[in-house]
């Protein structure tokens, strides 16, 4: 395998080792399987051929190979990636519903190509994903906190955030308000404009959130280039105005089941 072959896999690698440690429950499980799997493109590369969609190749190598365990569905505690909460969530589904729920949900992939990796119908994974989705609503309701100060785009996102089974502790227009709600509701998860009333900043907002919980960050803006990498406010996702409802619903479910994932452009970095 040459240098510009391999170069895909290993763009690939990162969000495959998040996958498969999210579906284990163990990260040094999850890598045993990944490292099958790389056995086997070794051995034969050609189940890997050029110009196919090398990520979704990928994962449906690894789904070959991690059926052919039979205790790859247990799980085990191992690591605080997962949310203990979340953990105990996706260990109560199904083996498939975890499978596409994580897929669809953690890594974004389209429900024809998630029906591809697990090889069923795309009719049964739409169904298996309503199936997961409302388990994990029963199960794993978070509590949220809206910073934004149009009230048309605040009530968009807190339907967004009902439709999925959470809770509004609140909604806050200003920094000050902000951070109030913060401390008083203490919330595991946050949704911030970075433009806020009376010129606040959303940003140093949630720099100063982040000194009374570690819940972690969406920040829904217009200008996401304007969002710095700063440790203080790690781990962030972005979500961009206008959004779809779809990719905001994929961003919570990502921020909500993986811990920490340290990015901006919701990349993996492990």
């Amino acid at each position: 395998m040459t240098n510009s072959s391999a170069r895909p896999i290993v763009e690939s690698l990162p969000y495959l080792r998040r996958y498969a440690h999210a579906l284990t429950g163990s990260q040094a499980r999850g890598d045993t399987y990944v490292r099958a799997c790389l056995e086997v493109v070794s051995e034969e590369p050609e189940r890997l051929r050029a110009g196919d969609d090398i990520k979704l190749e990928l994962f449906k190598l690894f789904h070959r190979v991690w059926r052919m365990v039979d205790d790859a569905c247990s799980s085990d505690a191992e690591g605080p990636a997962v949310d203990a909460r979340l953990r105990r969530g996706l260990a109560a589904l199904r083996p498939i519903n975890r499978q596409v729920l994580l897929l669809a949900t953690v890594e974004g992939f389209a429900i024809d190509e998630v029906a591809e990796i697990v090889e069923v119908t795309e009719a049964r994974v739409a169904r298996l994903l309503d199936e997961a989705r409302q388990e994990m609503r029963d199960r794993t309701g978070a509590r949220v906190l809206i910073i934004e100060d149009e009230a048309m785009v605040a009530a968009d996102i807190g339907h967004i955030v009902d439709s999925l089974g959470h809770t509004v502790v609140g909604i806050a227009a200003t920094g000050r308000r902000a951070f109030d709600m913060a401390r008083q509701q203490q919330p595991e998860l946050v949704l911030a404009d970075t433009r806020l009333q009376n010129g606040d900043s959303g940003i140093k907002a949630v720099e100063k959130i982040r000194t009374a919980t570690n819940a972690p960050v969406i920040f829904v803006s217009s200008f996401p280039e304007r969002i710095p990498r700063r440790e203080k406010i790690d781990p962030i996702f972005v979500v961009t105005k206008p959004f779809k409802p779809e990719s905001l619903k994929n961003a919570i479910g990502q921020a909500l089941s993986m811990r920490p994932p340290r990015l901006l452009d919701q990349a993996a970095s492990d």
